[in-house]
C-alpha cells in the first residue's frame, strides 16, 4: 500500500470524525512554497539571538569593571583625609 502525500511528509494522518472532516473542507491547510525564506529567516534569527546574547554575556565584566573603578577611586579619596 502507498503512503499518502502527508505520511511521506511525515505529517500525521488526518483526525476522524464529522467535525474535523467539516474543518478541513473549510480551510485546507496549505504548505508554504518558500521554504527558503523560512529557512533563512531562521538562520538569521539563530544568529542574532547568537550575537545578542554574546553582547551581553559580554557586558556584564565591563559593567563589573566599572563599579569596581568607581569603589576604587571613592576609596582612594575618602582616605586622603
Amino acid at each position: 500500500m502507498a503512503d499518502s502525500p502527508d505520511q511521506e511528509r511525515g505529517m500525521p494522518p488526518p483526525l476522524p470524525g464529522p467535525e474535523a472532516a467539516a474543518r478541513r473542507a473549510r480551510g485546507p491547510a496549505t504548505v508554504d512554497g518558500n521554504v527558503e525564506s523560512s529557512q533563512a529567516r531562521s538562520v538569521l534569527e539563530s544568529i542574532l539571538i547568537g550575537l545578542v546574547s554574546v553582547l551581553f554575556w559580554a557586558a556584564i565584566p565591563i559593567i563589573i569593571v566599572i563599579i569596581l573603578a568607581f569603589v576604587a577611586q571613592l576609596m582612594i579619596s575618602g582616605s586622603g583625609h
